[in-house]
This record gives C-alpha cells, structure tokens and sequence, in this order.
C-alpha cells in the first residue's frame, strides 16, 4: 500500500508540472506570436514565422488540455488511495540529496532479497511444513511398540454381616509389551508419502520462484536508480545548455540571424528538458522505493525518509482551462498585401 501510495503521488506531481510547464510555454509562444505579428506588420519579416508561431500555439493548447486531463485522473488515484483531495503538492527539493546516494553494493541487497521480504519467509514456512508433514507420513510406515504397566491393590476384611477371622491384601503388577506393524492398508500410506512429496516439492518452487522475483526485482530497481542518477546530472546540465541557446535565439531573432522557427524550436526543447528533468527525479525516489519494497524493508521509516525530499513549502494544484479569452488572444495574420510600410 505504501508503495502504491508513492507512486501515485509522484505521478501527480509530475503530472502537475507538465501543467504548469505548458502554462508557460504557451505564454512565451503567445509572446513570441505577438513579436512576429509586429515583426510582420513593419515589414521585418515574413508572414510565414506568424503561421509558424500560430500552428505552435494551437499545438502548445492541444498538449496543454491533455496535460490537465491526466493530472485530474492522476489526482483522482491519489484521492482513491488516501481518502482526501490535494489542494497542494511538495515537489521535490533541488538541493535535497536525491534517492540512492548511499546505496550499498548490489550483492548486499541480492543477499538480502533472498531472507528478508514477507514472500519468501512465507515461502520458507511453507516448505518447513511440507517437510514435517512427509516425515510424518514416512513414519505411519514404521513400526509402532506400546509398553504399558499396570499396577492394583485390593484389600478385604469381609462385611459386617459376614466378617472374615483373617483379612487379607492382594497386589497386582502387570507389563504389556505390544509391536504392531502395519503391512498392507490397501495403499493408502503410500499414496499420502507422494502426495507429501510433491506438497515438498511445490514448496520448494514456490520459495525458489519467490527468490528469483525479488532478486528480479531488486536488480531491475538497482539499475533504474544508478541510471536515474545519471539521467538528473545529464538533463540539469542539459537544461542549462537549453535556457542559453533560447537566449540566445531570441536576441538572434531580434537582430535578424535568427528566424522564428529556431526560437519556437528552442522553447519547445527547453521546457521538453524541464519536463523530463521532472520525471527523471520522480523515477529516480521510485526505483529507491521499489528496492527497499524488494527485500521488504519499506518501513514508515522509509516513508520519512521520502519526505525529507519534498519541498517545505507546496504549490497549488496547477489548472488550465481553454476560455474565451485564450481563444481570443489568438492571432489572425493578415495577407502580406496589407503589410503596413514602416
């Protein structure tokens, strides 16, 4: 359950941000729209960067209204799971130490998904049963030697209407040695020895098959954190690269080396970066999840651990909606015939 309960919160965070982030490309896009439009208008330029910018713009409200119908479903799951409706998300901290940065060697955790996860101790218990419940059958075979001893003491004196001269005391001390050794009951113990068998045999690949899945699962978890790692460090440096070419193709635009095209293109490739850096940290806590959940040690410890990442201070649930005013803001160029001279 808390596993499940993870996942769907960083889902919805990410999922938020992919909002807020269309929020603000479709502003700059709106603003880059408004500069062709202008650019257009003196002459400057040609009415294919305002088209360009325009078919840009449409798309940016495409991605945008899908980006908030899946970040209502995922808002609908993590109500489903927790009972209330999030009014705020604490996204995770850019200065936190991220998931996985003191992760032991991958034989520690292989050793520990092998005795450790409530699978395979159940697997284990299993198997201790299904190997006393044989040996108990093998027994029924063996022969079986009761010894039981018995021991009286009768005492007389007669009664009082017929008194005895002489009382008397009897003692009784008996030893019953029995062997009783079953020969034929018509198959049944040998049939009840191969069901116990197999019973054994079912346990033991049952524990064999629950070991394999939690190793399975550990590695897969190991490497998804050590290559999420890899992938945050590649894409903050990527996303500074990004923010310094859009600079850089907007000033060039402005002075004439650049067209239009390269900006949108720049936009699009800096917020697709910011995105992915989003979801790459939101994978990166999952796969620490998953590997602590692989060898059943995702304890409320854990959990806390998990929230000394986020954010000390939650944003609002991002929102967009299509209204008519944005539908207004948007630009209709005019045929190159009425371009005004400068």
């Amino acid at each position: 359950m808390g596993l499940r309960v993870v996942q769907a919160y960083l889902d919805a965070w990410v999922a938020d941000e992919s909002v807020r982030l269309s929020k603000v490309q479709l502003t700059a896009v709106r603003a880059q729209l408004e500069l062709a439009q202008r650019n257009f208008d003196v002459g400057a330029t040609t009415i294919t960067d305002v088209y360009e910018a325009q078919a840009k713009l449409d798309l940016g409200l495409a991605q945008a209204t899908a980006a908030e119908s899946e970040l209502q479903n995922r808002l609908v799951e993590l109500e489903r799971l927790t009972g209330r409706w999030p009014l705020s998300l604490h996204g995770l901290n850019e200065e936190a130490v991220l998931a996985g940065a003191d992760v032991v060697p991958l034989d520690q955790w292989m050793e520990q998904a092998q005795q450790m996860p409530p699978e395979i101790r159940a697997a284990q218990a299993s198997v201790a049963v299904a190997e006393a419940e044989q040996s108990r059958q093998k027994a029924s075979l063996l022969p079986t030697v009761d010894l039981t001893f018995r021991k009286s003491l009768d005492r007389s004196s007669g009664s009082i209407t017929a008194p005895t001269d002489v009382p008397y005391r009897n003692r009784t001390t008996q030893a019953l040695l029995s062997v009783s050794w079953p020969i034929f009951e018509g198959g049944r113990s040998y049939y009840q020895i191969r069901e116990s068998a197999y019973s054994l045999y079912r346990a033991q690949a049952e524990l064999d098959g629950a070991q394999r899945v939690a190793q399975s699962a550990v590695r897969q978890a190991y490497t998804g954190l050590r290559s999420g790692k890899s992938q945050i460090r590649a894409l903050r440096s990527g996303s500074l690269s990004s923010l310094k070419a859009l600079d850089a193709s907007r000033v060039g635009y402005r002075i004439g080396t650049r067209i239009n095209k390269d900006v949108l293109d720049a936009e699009a490739q800096y917020y697709g970066v910011q995105r992915d850096l989003a979801k790459a940290k939101a994978d990166t806590v999952m796969h620490w999840a998953r590997l602590h959940a692989a060898i059943g040690a995702l304890t409320p410890e854990t959990i806390e651990r998990i929230n000394s990442w986020l954010l000390t201070q939650g944003q609002p649930i991002s929102t967009f909606d299509e209204t008519p005013d944005m539908q207004n803001s948007v630009f209709q160029a005019r045929p190159p015939h009425t371009r005004k001279t400068p």
